[in-house]
C-alpha cells in the first residue's frame, strides 16, 4: 500500500492510500481474497479545539462477493 499525506496551513490533514501490485509487505494468505484499493483516504477537519471531523472515502475492486454481515 503507497500512503501520502499533508497537513494544510488551516490544520486540515488529507491522507491518500492506494493498493500496489505484488506488495511484499503482508504476504498473501492462502485462502484469504484481498481487496484492491484504487484510491482511498481520509479528510481530517479541524471543527474546534477539540473536535476533528472525520471524511473518508474509498474506491475499492472487492475481488470477490460481499459477506452477509458487511451488509447489515
Amino acid at each position: 500500500m503507497l500512503l501520502i499525506y499533508d497537513k494544510l496551513p488551516n490544520g486540515v490533514i488529507k491522507i491518500v492510500v492506494t493498493s500496489l501490485e505484488n506488495s511484499d509487505i503482508v504476504p498473501e494468505t492462502k485462502g484469504v481474497i484481498r481487496a484492491f484499493v484504487n484510491v482511498g483516504g481520509w479528510h481530517l477537519e479541524p471543527v474546534d479545539e477539540n473536535t476533528t471531523r472525520a471524511t473518508y472515502l474509498s474506491e475499492a475492486d472487492l475481488k470477490g462477493s460481499i459477506p452477509s454481515f458487511a451488509l447489515t
